[in-house]
């Protein structure tokens, strides 16, 4: 059986991708801190993101609990919580 270019191109391709698949494999199995290609410039000139929760219902929410997670996460990530009136009962947010 004779293999074509259109075979032959199949047969790269997928070995492409299998090689991309293990590589990215191995990646996320490496402890983190060897992975690390040298000190973080954002840390330095302050968080790059800003988490705004915008659309929400005014009585039966989780926003709370939301900012409590993202600032788990990261202490110093900023937070807004932004609504066209003010909801009640008042959300008690942790900062």
């Amino acid at each position: 059986m004779r293999l074509t270019r259109c075979q032959a191109a199949l047969a790269a391709a997928i070995t492409l991708n299998l090689l991309v698949l293990f590589y990215v494999s191995w990646l996320q199995h490496q402890p983190r801190n060897s992975r690390a290609r040298g000190p973080r410039r954002a840390s330095a000139a302050g968080p790059r993101v800003t988490v705004l929760v915008r659309e929400f219902e005014a009585f039966d929410n989780a926003v709370p609990e939301l900012v409590d997670s993202f600032l788990q996460q990261d202490p110093a990530q900023p937070v807004v919580v932004a609504a066209d009136t003010l909801p009640y009962p008042p959300l008690a947010l942790p900062r």
